[in-house]
C-alpha cells in the first residue's frame, strides 16, 4: 500500500553534514502504526564512527489516505480505496470509422432503435469518458436505472448524464438528475451528446424544435435519434451533418455539429459523406520508413499507402534505412515500417537504435505500423509511452493491424485524423479501435475474496475464528465493518483472553471513527466470560464472568491484563457490566486521586447526562459534594432532575457560555472547587473561569490537546490547578494505579453505590 508524507514535527541538519559525493554514512529508523492509516517514523544519520549526529527527523508522518472519493455520491463505501487489478478494453473508434463502416457497426447492435443508440454512446463515451450527456424521454420513468439509453452505459460519474422529459418538462420539487427545457428560452448549458430514444419519436413533432435542440449540443458533439429526423417535421438544418441509419422497424438519426476548424474531430474520414479532400493539418510531404532489407509486402505495402495519401492531396515519399535518415526525418511526417512484418525493436543494434531515437526525438511526428503477433510487437508500445511522457510529444503514435490488407487506408486515415488517441489496433475485421482502461470490478472482487479484504454480509454466528470491529476509512461511518482479528501470540503470563459477550461504545470511538483521534483499536470496555488465563494469573478463572477494561473490545474474542478484570455478581448483567469500566473509573481518577474532594466540596459537571456525567453525578453523591451540571436539551435537563435530584438552580446550559455566570451567581461568586470537563474550544476557556480559588480543572476531552490549543494562564493567578489525563495514559505509565482506581471503583460497584448510567 502506498503512503505519502504529510506531516514533520522536527528536522535537525547539522551544519557539519557532507557534501561530498560517496561519503559513507550510518544511520537508522523506526517505524509504528499511528491509527488507522498513518505510519509516524523518526530517522537519524551519523558519520562512520557513531561519534557525530548530522541529522534527525522526528514525527514523520506518512499516511494511505490518497485520492479517496468522501462526496456524497461516491457510493458503496465498504471498500473505497484505488481496485488493485485494472484492465485495458477496446472499442470501436467512433471519430475514424467511415461512413460504411459505423452503419455496419450501428446495424449488428440490436433489433431495436435504442440498442443502436446505446452502441453510438458507447462508441463516443469509451472516445471522451468525460462526455456530459442529455437524455430526452418521452415520460418520466419510475427508475433511471432501467428504461433508458444510457442506462446500459458505463460512466465515468454518474452527475455526467442529465434527464429532460418531453411530455412533461414542469418538475414536481428539486432533482438532480431532470432538467427543464423550455423552448424558446436560450440555452443555460450545453451536452457533448444529446439521446432520443425511439419512444421520443412520436411525441417530439410539436414538443421541441430541431433548432431548439442542436443548440444544446456543443460544438464538436452529437444528437443522435432512435427515429428518423423527418418525424421533427422541420427541413434538415443547414449547420449540421446528418447521417441516417435507416431498416424498416429500427431507423437511427445522427446529427454532428461542427467544431471549430481546429478542433475538428476527423469528421471527414468518418461520418462524412462528403469528399475528404485536401487534409491541411499536416505538411505536404510524409516520410515512408521502410526496413533495412523490406520484403515484397513491405514495398507493395509502401506503394499503396503512396498512392491512397497522394488522392488525399499529400505528397509522400519511401527513404531507405540510412544514417542520412537522422538529418531527413527532421521536423517531418513519419510512417515507420520498420517492424510492419518482421519484428526490429527486438534485436536492435545499438546503430539502429541511434537512428530510432534520432526519427523519435526529431520528427514531427510519427506512425509506428505493425501488423506483428506476440510479445515483439509490444516492444514498441513499451518504448513510445515513455517517450510521450518524457517528450509531452503525444504526436508520437502506434496503430496494429491484424494483416496488411487494411493497412495503407487505416494508416492514411489516422495520419490525417485529429485522433488524441496515441495507440490504435484494427480488429481483423478492417475497423479502427481505442483503448480505455477500466477498474476490473470482478478481479478486484476475487481478489479481495482470496486476501479476506472483501466486504460481505453474513452472520457472526456463521464465523469460525475472532472478528474485530474496524474502520476502512476514519470519518466514513458507513465503512465500518467486522474482519477477522489480527492473530495475537502466546498468552502472555498475566493476560486474561475473554470471549465478549458486550462491549461499551463511548465518546473516544467516535472520535476515532471520525478521524478526529488517531488509533487504530475500536472499544476500550467489555464484559463477557474468560476463556483461558496467563500462567501467573491467580485473580479470575476460565468460565468467571468478568467486567474489564479492554483495548481493542469490540471483538468477539479480546485479551487484557488481569489487574484490568473484575468478577462480576450475577446480578448484574453483561450490558450492564460493559457499561462500568471507562465511565466510572474516569470519575473516579478525576475526582478522588486528580481533584482530591472532600465533603462539602464542590463539583461542575459538564455533559452531565452522558455516561461520564451521570458516574460522576453518582460518585459526587456519594462523596456528599455540591453538585453543578451542563446539559444540552431540555430532555437531559430531565433526566438529572428525575433520576439523581438536582435542582433546577444547579442545572445550566453547555451549548453556550452562559453557564460561567450562572456558576459564579449561585455559589456567590466564588465558582467550584473542580471542573469535570469534556467541553471543546471557547467553551473549555469559559470553564476555566469557573473554578474558585485553589480549585482543580480536571480535563478529560481528547479534541483541544490533540490541537494544541492554548490555555489562559491569568486564573493560575488564584492556585488553581490544570490537569488533564486518559484512562490508556495511566494504563501505561502507571499501571497499579490504574488498578488501584478499577477495583476501588468497582468495590463501590457491588456495594450498589453506583449504577449503570442510562438511558
Amino acid at each position: 500500500m502506498p503512503f505519502i508524507p504529510v506531516f514533520i514535527q522536527e528536522f535537525e541538519i547539522s551544519a557539519d553534514v557532507p557534501f561530498e559525493i560517496g561519503t559513507p554514512v550510518k544511520g537508522f529508523s523506526r517505524a509504528k502504526r499511528r491509527g488507522i492509516s498513518e505510519i509516524e517514523s523518526e530517522i537519524y544519520m551519523f558519520d562512520q564512527a557513531l561519534s557525530k549526529r548530522y541529522l534527525s527527523i522526528r514525527g514523520y508522518r506518512s499516511t494511505s489516505e490518497i485520492a479517496t472519493d468522501t462526496s456524497a455520491d461516491a457510493g458503496d463505501r465498504s471498500d473505497t480505496s484505488p481496485g488493485l487489478c485494472y484492465s485495458t478494453q477496446w472499442e470501436n473508434a467512433f471519430s475514424l470509422l467511415a461512413k460504411d463502416e459505423l452503419s455496419s457497426v450501428v446495424s449488428n447492435a440490436g433489433e431495436t432503435s435504442d440498442k443502436k443508440l446505446e452502441k453510438i454512446a458507447k462508441m463516443i463515451l469509451h472516445e471522451s469518458p468525460d462526455a456530459t450527456i442529455l437524455e430526452l424521454l418521452a415520460e418520466r420513468p419510475e427508475t433511471l436505472s432501467s428504461g433508458t439509453v444510457s442506462s446500459g452505459i458505463a460512466l465515468s460519474r454518474l452527475e455526467q448524464t442529465k434527464y429532460a422529459v418531453l411530455r412533461d418538462s414542469t418538475l414536481d420539487g428539486a432533482s438532480r438528475e431532470f432538467l427543464e427545457l423550455k423552448p424558446g428560452k436560450a440555452a443555460e448549458v450545453r451536452f457533448d451528446l444529446i439521446i432520443l430514444g425511439q419512444g421520443c419519436g412520436e411525441s417530439i413533432n410539436g414538443q421541441m424544435s430541431l433548432p431548439f435542440l442542436l443548440e444544446h449540443v456543443k460544438p464538436g458533439g452529437y444528437l443522435i435519434c432512435g427515429f428518423d429526423y423527418e418525424r421533427f417535421g422541420e427541413p434538415m438544418p443547414q449547420d449540421s451533418h446528418v447521417d441516417i441509419f435507416a431498416d424498416d422497424t429500427s431507423p437511427v438519426t445522427l446529427f454532428t455539429i461542427p467544431a471549430a476548424v481546429a478542433d475538428l474531430n476527423a469528421l471527414d474520414a468518418s461520418t462524412s459523406s462528403a469528399s475528404k479532400g485536401d487534409n491541411t493539418s499536416l505538411k505536404d510531404k510524409v516520410l515512408i520508413i521502410e526496413p533495412p532489407t523490406p520484403s515484397t509486402a513491405v514495398q507493395l505495402f509502401s506503394k499503396e499507402l503512396v498512392k491512397i495519401l497522394k488522392r488525399k492531396g499529400l505528397t509522400a515519399s519511401v527513404v531507405p534505412w540510412t544514417a542520412q535518415l537522422a538529418t531527413a526525418v527532421s521536423s517531418e511526417h513519419v510512417v515507420s515500417l520498420l517492424e510492419l512484418d518482421k519484428p526490429f525493436m527486438e534485436t536492435v543494434s545499438d546503430l539502429d537504435f541511434a537512428l530510432v531515437k534520432d526519427i523519435v526525438l526529431k520528427s514531427e511526428s510519427l506512425l509506428w505500423l505493425t501488423a506483428l503477433i506476440g510479445p515483439s510487437a509490444s516492444v514498441i508500445d513499451g518504448a513510445l509511452r515513455v517517450a510521450r511522457r518524457e517528450l509531452s510529444k503525444p504526436e508520437l503514435k502506434v496503430l496494429h493491424l491484424s494483416a496488411l490488407r487494411h493497412g495503407p487506408e487505416l494508416a492514411a486515415r489516422v495520419l490525417v485524423s485529429f485522433t488524441p488517441d496515441t495507440e490504435l489496433l484494427e480488429d481483423g475485421d478492417g475497423l479502427l479501435k481505442v483503448s480505455r482502461v477500466f477498474e476490473d470490478e470482478s478481479l478486484n472482487a476475487e481478489v479481495s475474496s482470496h486476501a479476506g479484504t472483501g466486504t460481505h454480509m453474513t452472520s457472526m454466528k456463521m464465523c469460525d475464528f475472532p472478528l474485530s470491529l474496524g474502520i476502512s476509512k476514519p470519518g466514513l461511518l458507513d465503512t465500518l465493518r467486522f474482519g477477522p482479528k489480527e492473530d495475537s501470540g502466546e498468552l502472555k503470563d498475566n493476560e486474561v483472553e475473554i470471549q465478549i459477550k458486550a462491549s461499551g461504545v463511548n465518546f473516544r470511538d467516535v472520535m476515532i471513527s471520525m478521524g478526529l483521534i488517531v488509533d487504530p483499536h475500536l472499544g476500550y470496555e467489555g464484559a463477557g466470560v474468560v476463556l483461558r488465563t496467563g500462567s501467573k494469573v491467580s485473580s479470575v478463572k476460565k468460565g468467571d464472568r468478568v467486567s474489564a477494561h479492554i483495548y481493542g473490545s469490540h471483538a468477539t474474542v479480546a485479551r487484557t491484563p488481569d489487574i484490568m478484570c473484575a468478577q462480576m455478581p450475577d446480578n448484574i448483567s453483561f450490558v450492564e457490566g460493559a457499561s462500568f469500566p471507562v465511565v466510572f473509573t474516569t470519575a473516579y481518577h478525576a475526582l478522588v486521586n486528580l481533584a482530591r474532594l472532600r465533603p462539602k466540596q464542590s463539583v461542575l459537571i459538564h455533559a452531565a447526562a452522558g455516561g461520564v456525567g451521570q458516574a460522576a453525578i453518582q460518585l459526587a453523591q456519594h462523596l456528599d459534594l455540591d453538585i453543578y451540571v451542563t446539559v444540552g436539551s431540555e430532555d437531559k435537563k430531565t433526566l438529572v432532575m428525575d433520576k439523581y435530584g438536582i435542582s433546577e438552580e444547579h442545572i445550566f446550559n453547555s451549548r453556550d457560555a452562559s453557564f460561567v455566570m450562572g456558576v459564579k451567581r449561585v455559589t456567590g461568586g466564588r465558582g467550584v472547587d473542580c471542573v469535570l470537563n469534556s467541553l471543546a474550544g471557547e467553551l473549555l476557556r469559559q470553564s476555566w473561569y469557573c473554578l474558585a480559588p485553589l480549585g482543580t480543572f480536571v480535563e478529560i476531552g481528547s479534541r483541544d490537546v490533540s490541537e494544541n490549543t492554548r490555555l489562559d494562564m491569568a486564573p493560575f493567578a488564584a492556585g488553581t490547578t490544570f490537569t488533564c489525563f486518559t484512562l490508556l495514559e495511566v494504563l501505561l505509565h502507571r499501571p497499579d494505579l490504574m488498578a488501584e482506581t478499577w477495583r476501588n471503583t468497582f468495590d463501590l460497584i457491588r456495594k450498589g453505590v453506583l449504577c449503570a448510567p442510562t438511558p
